[in-house]
């Protein structure tokens, strides 16, 4: 197993994307170097992106003082590095460094490639990594070079690990626009909050500088011999990371497909982070590679070479270029395809299908970002029929209700966008920027918030992006969990525990039963949503609706409005479920009511956007 790296780097390190892998000795490649072109979407403007392109890959494979060798590491390097020559870059593979050879390796290559403002470098590490806490309780890792003395003897140790401070000082070094750092060792957290969404338009990325980071998984967990991680990144280079198809591959879009695919193919046991560093100057670009056979889509964006000897600029001629696909802008429309499936009273799941729906993404900053999926209006039936198990009198009368089109959160609010909300300027009140019972994983819903607390983080949030969130009406709710479904749940007749966070020891119908829950999942951690792409509407946290509480629909809207009215303002509607509720009180019908400044670690929310359109 690779050990691991710590949670916590310091926080200009977060500016760098670091890619790892293993030997010692550079050994240059003596390939060309390589540009790259690349066609503005407006105006078509071809401009030359990089100049030179340059990686060192480093990865430590046979150990002499006592921690255990990684065979595996071996074929890492030559896999990575090849990978990275088909991209345009020219390599030096470092493997098996000693201490002093990896300051060595380090520096030379930081002085010859490392300052021309266009050159683009990647850094790529695979070998073990530790975490040590310090005096003041800080959690800080280690490189581990082939002579380091094993841990236990931390002073040993620490005289010949390369700590995190280390590499960032030598990241503060460089003046090359876009960097890349990639660790094949566990190591993520608090430094630096996870990004979600896709990039701006690609021209505006690569105008700004960067400093971004990836690791193949989080402080708490071991990187087997056999990467996963390793093998995801060469495909992600080869074209699969290309997510928005526009013929690019940026920095974003790696971290993002490699937190996918690794977290699924590893079954959960590994889980990638990525993001950038908090400074305003250093988190606004990306870097870029070329999807293979996307350079007619990416508006002739290609990796150029220069003969041996000649000028190194990269610079090309009148290359003729294609036309440019406009890439999205920020807040643009964009699509995204999601499992859906459907369960029989018996519990038996069917098989995958794929949907699409379509969403935006807004930049909450820090790296952080909310993805709100388009509803489509619809009328459906509100409340519950005779027939379904569990009936309670305040899910009746049922009754028809028409709702317009509206934008609703992809998943309940993370504790990451909690966070990035709570630091913008108050409203009305203050908000803990920490609230949370389930702590150590940013994907996990906020919970311990009152529904006084989401109206504020609402309102913070529309004043920062000047549009209209709020919490969702009930009607809203239920249109949106029922996802067009008739039946107790979107997924059919019942749930069960390997799709719904629920008790499972109370489960709904003749279904195998199981433990109860103690904590949050993640959100989206089944990777099944319902007809609509919501994840979580059933069950996880119960989540906080707008309207104030009737005990009944008797006199209720029928065009999906909040509810006021005749109600107990006092009480607001709180719909969903949790991960301590029995499975029949995740229902889409299912409803109840909790004074408005209750707090508790089941209780959190999603938040809606009126559609501008109506």
């Amino acid at each position: 197993m690779r050990t691991l790296i710590p949670a916590r780097l310091s926080i200009a390190l977060l500016a760098l994307l670091f890619v790892l892998s293993t030997h010692a000795a550079a050994q240059p490649n003596q390939g060309p170097t390589r540009g790259m072109r690349i066609q503005i979407p407006a105006g078509g403007e071809t401009i030359d992106l990089y100049d030179e392109s340059h990686a060192l890959v480093i990865g430590v494979s046979d150990y002499t003082n006592g921690w255990p060798s990684l065979p595996g590491v071996k074929r890492d390097i030559e896999a990575v590095s090849a990978a990275l020559q088909k991209q345009g870059f020219q390599v030096e593979k470092v493997l098996n460094p000693t201490r002093a050879q990896f300051d060595q390796a380090i520096r030379r290559f930081i002085s010859r490639w490392g300052q021309a403002e266009r050159n683009r470098l990647l850094i790529y590490y695979a070998g073990h990594g530790q975490t040590l806490t310090t005096v003041d309780g800080r959690e800080l890792g280690y490189i581990v070079p082939a002579d380091a003395p094993p841990s236990t003897n931390s002073g040993a140790f620490k005289q010949v690990a390369v700590s995190m401070s280390e590499i960032e000082t030598y990241a503060l070094q460089i003046e090359a626009r876009h960097v890349l750092f990639v660790f094949d060792s566990c190591f993520s957290g608090s430094l630096f909050e996870a990004m979600r969404g896709l990039p701006d338009a690609i021209a505006s990325k690569t105008a700004r500088p960067v400093r971004q980071f990836i690791t193949a998984g989080t402080a708490e967990q071991s990187v087997p011999d056999n990467s996963v991680f390793c093998g995801q990144f060469i495909e992600g280079l080869n074209g699969e990371a290309d997510l928005d198809k526009d013929g690019f591959i940026t920095g974003s879009e790696l971290g993002m497909f490699l937190e996918n695919k690794v977290t699924n193919y590893s079954k959960r046991a590994q889980t990638p982070r990525y993001g950038k560093i908090r400074n305003p100057n250093l988190d606004k670009g990306d870097i870029v590679f070329v999807a293979p056979g996307g350079a007619a889509k990416a508006g002739g964006a290609t990796a150029k070479g220069n003969t041996k000897g000649s000028n190194r600029s990269g610079r090309a001629g009148n290359t003729p270029t294609a036309p440019a696909d406009p890439t999205p802008p920020a807040g643009a429309m964009l699509t995204f395809d999601f499992n859906v499936v459907k369960v029989d009273a018996r519990g038996t799941v069917s098989k995958p299908a794929k949907k699409q729906a379509r969403y935006i993404s807004e930049n909450l900053g820090d790296g952080v970002t909310l993805e709100m999926v388009q509803i489509p209006a619809g009328s459906f039936m509100m409340g519950s029929p005779e027939a379904e198990k569990d009936r309670d009198a305040a899910e009746g009368p049922r009754h028809k209700v028409s709702v317009p089109s509206f934008y609703m959160g992809k998943f309940e609010v993370t504790q990451a966008q909690w966070r990035a909300v709570a630091k913008m300027p108050k409203v009305n009140h203050d908000l803990d920027p920490d609230p949370s019972y389930a702590k150590g994983n940013d994907r996990k819903p906020v919970e311990q918030v009152s529904w006084q607390d989401a109206t504020e983080f609402c309102a913070r949030l529309s004043r920062f992006t000047g549009k209209t969130y709020r919490l969702p009406t009930e009607a809203e709710w239920e249109h949106a969990a029922r996802a067009g479904t008739d039946t107790p749940f979107a997924f059919g007749e019942t749930v069960t525990k390997e799709l719904v966070v629920y008790n499972w020891a109370l489960p709904y119908g003749p279904v195998a039963e199981g433990r109860n829950h103690e904590n949050t999942y993640p959100v989206g951690y089944f990777e099944v949503a319902n007809n609509f792409g919501l994840y979580d509407m059933h069950g996880n946290v119960a989540e906080w609706c707008l309207d104030a509480w009737h005990k009944n629909y008797e006199g209720a809207p029928a065009d999906g409005s909040a509810w006021e009215r005749g109600g107990n303002p006092n009480y607001r509607v709180v719909r969903g479920g949790s991960m301590m509720s029995p499975a029949a009180q995740t229902r889409s019908a299912y409803r109840r009511a909790f004074s408005a400044d209750f707090k508790n670690f089941a209780y959190g929310f999603r938040v809606v956007m009126v559609d501008s359109t109506r």
